[in-house]
Formats: structure tokens, C-alpha cells, sequence
């Protein structure tokens, strides 16, 4: 069944559920700085409600009782990281990424908010030899550089989801060159007005 979860169109969300994300977030973000949004209702929307944009993907729901692990790649100071590992408990998550800052700050939060599924990894993509069922990317880079870095973290047969902000230019490049890889388009979502959009792959 699709899920009717509130999106960036509709912020009729459960706020209180996640404000001890919010609040952690914000005190790791006094003391090093990890990002320039500070309120604490952007960074619900900014952040938070952007993550959780994956309930309007009509084949996630079907698709994520089969998924047991799962690769973010550099996650932007927790996020989609947090509140997916939040929302899908089943899955082990780990965030992969090569700055010790960003690292230490997430590890920091996962421990504050007891998340035994989630764990930082201080990793090169294109250096790790772990494989997972599932790789998320948001907003990490361009789609000629990102789509080989993804294509060695997941397994022959599974799935890649990606947010980016959209654009025509880049929707064009990105579906050219996740061709050349094996990739097929299982679905996109349009969302925030039209400015950004998640791309569902799956790994031929």
C-alpha cells in the first residue's frame, strides 16, 4: 500500500517525534559548526521532512522488507542517515565518508539516540570493498562522478536511491551515464515544488 506520509508539500508532520534529533543536531552544530541551518523548524523541513521524502515512492514500501543493509555515501551531517535509520529499523545503516569531522558528529549522535542499526564508517568510496543492498546518495555530487563511486558499494540486483536538486541538464546526464552502468529507472518523485527529485534505481 502507498504510504499518504506527509511531505515538503504538506507539513502537517509529527514534529515532536523528531525533536530529539532536532535538538542534538543543534548542540553538535554549536560547538563545530557542521551547518549553516540553525532553526530548528528548518531544520525539520531543510532536513528531516527532505529524508523522509522516500514514503512517496510507491515500490519502497514493497521493496524495503527485503532490504538488510544499506550504504549512505557522505551523508550531509546526518541526514537522509538519521531519520531513515529512524523510520526502518530492519535495515542496518552505515554512513560512509572520508572527513573525521563528519564522522565524529554523526557517531556522536548515533550513540545520543541510541541507534543500534546505524553505524560511521572513516572511508573512501571508491576504497571500500563492502557491498550493500541498498546506497543512498543526497545532494553529494555531480552524476558523472557519483554514479561510479555507487556503482562498486551495491549488489548486482539492488537498488540505489538518490535526491538531488533537479534540473533538466543533470536528469539527462544522470540517466545516460546510470545506463551505461546497468542501472534501471523504477521510479522518480518530483517534490519541494518541483526543485528537487528522488531517482530509485535498481542494479541490473
Amino acid at each position: 500500500m502507498h504510504m499518504t506520509t506527509p511531505t515538503l508539500n504538506d507539513k502537517n508532520w509529527d514534529f515532536g517525534k523528531w525533536a530529539p534529533l532536532i535538538s542534538i543536531f543543534m548542540e553538535r552544530n554549536n560547538k563545530i559548526n557542521l551547518s549553516a541551518i540553525r532553526n530548528e523548524h528548518e531544520i525539520y523541513e531543510k532536513h528531516i521532512l527532505d529524508a523522509l521524502e522516500i514514503h512517496q515512492l510507491q515500490k519502497f514500501p514493497v521493496l524495503s522488507p527485503t532490504i538488510s543493509s544499506a550504504c549512505d555515501l557522505g551523508t550531509g551531517w546526518g541526514f537522509p542517515l538519521l531519520p531513515l535509520a529512524h523510520e526502518f529499523p530492519d535495515i542496518h545503516w552505515t554512513w560512509l565518508d572520508a572527513r573525521a569531522k563528519k564522522i565524529n558528529a554523526i557517531k556522536a549522535m548515533i550513540s545520543h539516540l541510541q541507534l543500534d542499526n546505524c553505524s560511521a564508517v572513516h572511508w573512501r568510496a571508491e576504497e571500500s570493498t563492502q557491498t550493500y543492498d541498498l546506497v543512498t546518495a543526497r545532494a553529494v555530487a555531480y552524476s558523472d562522478t557519483l554514479v561510479p563511486r555507487i556503482n562498486q558499494l551495491v549488489w548486482d540486483s539492488w537498488h540505489i536511491l538518490l535526491y538531488k536538486k533537479f534540473s533538466g541538464k543533470e536528469d539527462s546526464v544522470l540517466l545516460k551515464i546510470a545506463k551505461k552502468h546497468h542501472w534501471k529507472l523504477l521510479e522518480t518523485h518530483l517534490y519541494d515544488d518541483k526543485q528537487k527529485k528522488l531517482y530509485l534505481f535498481h542494479k541490473a
